[in-house]
């Protein structure tokens, strides 16, 4: 037979183990691709999702400034500017007016109260962005279209008529049309709440004119640009250039450009939104980058065996070909072709099967790579091994199977581990901020720590199976002894089966754990930054805000699908050279909007809960009155406006100004909209007018509730002269106010239960003397580790009773089994500009949920690889040990005994594997799952300690496949050997 005969018969009697290797190679492209373009085409996804589900002013951008006196040239200077910051088509620019506050007159039947002021404005294209529900407008000159909310409050119908602007310069409009945006959560818009309710704080609107009619009017306008990020924002290459450029904006538009007048704002987080995106889709990069490091070690271990396999079975053949003159490097050569034809064309059929998977995008330098690689790992496998074993002196000498290679290859696997896992807690990420997406060696730290956990584990077969030798021979069991001696003869060749099994449960552990970690993460990073579902945040009160128009949880609870609302105050509280965030909310509210993840918030923050000796006041009541007499006025043009402090069942506090009646010397007022009942905290004058040296003093009795007499006895207000204002709680309060903090800020500046603080609460400027009486993890809503939170009952009555400016509720937590629906509707009540947060808003969980899938898929396909890794194993071992079998049946072992033998020394073997998995998989996990578990939620770090957490049952799904498989493969395997022992005793006579 010539030289290319001998080479093409050993290649048809090899083609098992060379299909078998084809198969290995397509296997892994076909998971390296789909990973990589999963992760690819779900960051792209996720990315384009994060815009779409952020805020309104999360989403945009909104340049202000006065109107210029030529508007057009204003607004082509504008977009000039915009043209020359942003890359082409990342944006999309909205273009309106905006008035202050103009004064209204309504003509005919209807009736507005006397100082009404309205909103104009002029939107281009309204008919684009709106839905009218009466009439039609066609931009005539004098005509206004009205928000239909705003026409509904004011009584307006299509025809009406009103007059707008001061008295010296009117302008008569007729209503031709009430509208609704199509969209009112829409970023163009940019959260308006004229746009939205029909009202802009005291203010109602929004009246849209013409651009001819809007200049009539003698006010002044601020034109704005709002600038909203499309889906090309999203794309790699332009972000960096559109931070950039936001990030430029504000100082650009102050040079002489022709946009600014007097003075310029830019309001909006586009910015910091396209940033979180790009970190997102970096940290999506890193865990992908890691999965992928599994996937290409178990390709490598379960390449080398094939390799052992294939050329220990061509001994015979190897040494005819040397015989024939080739050296050991032609038949290296050989090898290498060989190998090249079998894996060139499994990896792009890998790779081609790949881009067939739907929601996996194809990436032609990435598939290329992939295959390359593959390619590479394949040929160099099968030449080296060709390479040794060309130099074996005989064709039937054993394997060179020695544990002390595994040793030094063990050593030197732990020592690259721990410096790459060094390097990840050093970074405390796995993701580089520029540049490469992921830091390679911190991204390896789990394959390489998965690793040499697997190698030091199945090392330790070696003294298991000496001590599980002995103990059988101490038994005198003949099966028993011969499968623990065999065991023990042959741990060098168990190794690598062991190890793939190992590694690949091993990866299934760290699936688990980085999945269980990185939702356990996202839930407790959403609580600290937006508190409940959907949590509405109205902001400061302006300095003008006069206390009457208190945020209740009434107005929004009302909602579809809301299951609880609570009202809630945010704020920064400075603590020595710190400013931390401040919580107050009722302990009842927090119960019922935070669920299980604030039980134990809830119940830390009714130890700030005080006594309640306020005034109960019946529900459902109207209207409080009471007589005020004041005594030693001088001089009479001095004034004394009255009003009462009251506070909802949420804690919202509330003004309610006493106004004269028809009775001399009697004042009432109204209250509020608030969740019933309400209480009466306090009682307060305001002086106008000079001061006066004789101290007069105010006294309010007979206070009743709907005509129903109150038990409270007169109040004295002792009015000083240094001071306008004169408060007298109606009730006992006690001293300092009581606070929980968080643990980061009690480990900050070394806080205990029972400590005292100065605290100011910065919104108001107010002072207290804070004492803590409990430290918790995690305070919800304050989007900060360093927190303190306090009742809200609490808080307002300590503010009332000091004198100090009252602390006002600012926004309205909500439970709820459907937040984005309720979401939507919120802003549409809203009186002002409202930041709404839900899970949608805030996460960047779409972008990175395909990579977390990707280490599942590396474990699945470990799996499968360390199965055809252990078939190949028992193969050769099978050949190996072929003639053993006749002569075990000569010294009287069935062959069933002789598979029950084989049976142990496997089963021996893998379940030191399974072991071996489990618990190196779980050692791995808990030194390098969560710097990618907080790569996975970027910003959780600031928020939130990060602690492992592992889901068993997900692993132990996983495990019983793999282990169902091994079952199957090495039943297989003792089926042969009990068929191939019943003939051996006749083969070996013959």
């Amino acid at each position: 037979m010539t030289t290319a005969g001998i080479v093409i018969h050993r290649s048809r009697n090899s083609l098992a183990v060379l299909l078998s290797l084809a198969v290995v190679v397509l296997v892994s492209a076909l998971s390296l691709a789909a990973s990589i373009g999963l992760v690819t085409a779900g960051s792209a996804s996720g990315a384009r999702t994060v815009l779409s589900d952020a805020a309104p002013r999360a989403a945009a951008v909104q340049l202000t400034t006065h109107l210029a006196d030529d508007p057009p040239v204003q607004d082509a200077a504008a977009r000039t500017l915009f043209d020359g910051l942003f890359p082409a088509g990342t944006v999309a620019v909205d273009y309106s007016w905006r008035s202050g506050s103009v004064p209204l007159r309504l003509l005919g039947d209807a009736a507005a109260p006397a100082d009404s002021t309205v909103v104009v404005g002029v939107v281009p294209a309204l008919d684009d962005r709106v839905s009218f529900t009466a009439g039609d407008w066609e931009g005539d000159v004098g005509t206004v279209a009205v928000q239909a909310d705003a026409a509904a409050e004011l009584g307006l119908a299509p025809g009406d008529s009103l007059t707008v602007g001061s008295d010296s310069r009117p302008v008569t409009l007729t209503v031709a049309a009430l509208w609704r945006a199509t969209d009112a959560g829409d970023p163009a818009w940019f959260g308006d709440s004229a746009v939205a309710s029909g009202r802009s704080g005291d203010s109602v609107g929004l009246l849209v004119v013409d651009a001819e009619t809007a200049l009539t009017l003698r006010t002044r306008y601020t034109a704005a640009w709002t600038v909203v990020g499309t889906p090309a924002a999203t794309l790699p290459a332009n972000r960096a250039d559109l931070v950039r450029g936001l990030d430029r904006l504000g100082d650009d538009v102050r040079g002489p450009v022709g946009v600014m007048v007097e003075s310029s704002g830019v309001k909006g987080s586009l910015a910091a939104t396209i940033e979180r995106i790009d970190v997102a889709s970096r940290a999506a990069a890193a865990v992908a980058t890691s999965a992928a490091f599994i996937v290409g070690v178990l390709a490598l271990v379960a390449l080398l065996q094939l390799s052992t396999v294939l050329a220990t079975s061509r001994r015979r053949e190897t040494l005819l070909l040397r015989a024939r003159g080739l050296s050991t490097l032609q038949l290296a050569a050989l090898a290498v072709g060989e190998a090249a034809v079998v894996a060139l064309p499994a990896g792009v059929a890998g790779v081609g099967i790949a881009a067939l998977v739907p929601g996996v995008a194809t990436d032609v330098v990435v598939a290329a790579a992939v295959v390359g690689l593959l390619a590479l790992a394949t040929i160099g496998a099968v030449a080296a091994t060709a390479l040794v074993d060309a130099r074996s002196v005989a064709p039937d000498a054993p394997p060179r199977d020695s544990p002390v290679v595994v040793v030094v290859t063990g050593a030197l696997l732990v020592v690259a581990a721990a410096l790459a896992v060094w390097q990840l807690h050093t970074r405390g990420t796995p993701v580089v901020a520029g540049g490469a997406p992921a830091d390679l060696v911190a991204a390896a730290s789990p394959a390489l720590a998965l690793v040499a956990l697997a190698v030091i584990g199945a090392v330790l077969l070696v003294p298991v199976s000496g001590w599980l030798a002995a103990a059988a021979a101490r038994r005198g069991s003949l099966p028993l002894v011969l499968a623990t001696r065999q065991l023990a003869r042959r741990t060098g060749r168990y190794l690598v089966p062991v190890l793939a099994i190992a590694i690949a449960l091993a990866g299934g552990v760290f699936a688990a754990g980085l999945a269980a970690t990185a939702v356990d993460t996202q839930r407790s990073a959403l609580f600290v930054r937006t508190g409940a579902a959907v949590a509405l945040d109205l902001g400061q009160p302006r300095p003008d805000d006069d206390g009457t128009r208190p945020t209740t949880a009434e107005t929004y609870r009302q909602i579809d699908g809301v299951d609880a609302a609570a009202a809630v105050a945010l704020g920064s509280a400075g603590i020595g050279a710190d400013t931390v965030a401040f919580v107050g909310l009722r302990p009842d509210g927090a119960s019922a909007v935070l669920g299980d993840d604030g039980r134990a918030f809830a119940d830390a923050l009714a130890t700030t809960s005080t006594p309640d000796t306020s005034l109960a006041l019946a529900a459902g009541a109207s209207t409080i009155a009471a007589t005020v007499t004041v005594t030693g006025r001088e001089p009479a043009t001095t004034e004394f406006a009255i009003s009462v402090w009251v506070s909802d069942a949420d804690g919202a506090l509330a003004r309610v100004p006493l106004v004269a009646t028809p009775d001399p010397g009697v004042r009432a007022g109204a209250l509020p909209a608030g969740v019933q009942p309400w209480r009466l905290l306090a009682l307060e004058s305001d002086r106008t007018g000079p001061a006066d040296p004789r101290h007069p003093t105010v006294v309010v009795s007979d206070l009743t509730l709907d005509g129903a007499a109150l038990n409270l006895a007169p109040v004295t207000l002792a009015v000083a002269t240094t001071a306008a204002t004169a408060r007298e709680p109606v009730g006992e309060t006690g001293e300092g106010l009581p606070v929980v903090v968080s643990s980061a800020l009690a480990a900050r500046i070394g806080l205990s239960v029972g400590d005292e603080l100065e605290l100011e609460y910065v919104p108001t400027n107010g002072d207290y003397t804070a004492t803590v009486t409990a430290i918790v993890d995690r305070v919800p809503g304050s989007a900060s580790r360093l927190a303190v939170a306090t009742d809200l009952d609490t808080l307002g009555a300590r503010s009332l009773a000091t004198g100090r400016v009252p602390v006002v509720t600012t926004g309205v937590w909500y439970a709820t089994a459907t937040p984005d629906a309720v979401a939507a509707e919120v802003p549409l009540l809203a009186t002002r500009d409202a930041a709404v947060s839900t899970a949608s808003t805030t996460s960047s969980a779409p972008v990175v949920a395909a990579s977390l899938s990707t280490f599942w898929i590396a474990a699945g396909t470990a799996g499968l690889l360390a199965l055809i890794a252990l078939a190949a194993f028992l193969l050769a071992d099978a050949r190996a040990r072929r003639d053993d079998l006749g002569v075990l049946r000569a010294l009287g072992l069935t062959p069933r005994e002789q598979g029950a033998v084989r049976g142990w020394e496997q089963t021996v073997a893998i379940g030191t594997a399974v072991v071996v998995g489990a618990a190196g998989g779980l050692v791995a996990t808990l030194v390098t799952v969560t710097p990618f578990a907080a790569a996975a939620v970027p910003g959780a770090v600031a928020l939130v300690r990060i602690d492992p957490v592992f889901d068993i049952v997900p692993w132990l799904v996983f495990a019983g496949i793999v282990v169902a498989g091994v079952v199957v493969i090495v039943g297989l395997a003792l089926l042969r050997v009990r068929r191939a022992a019943a003939v051996a005793l006749d083969e070996r006579g013959a």
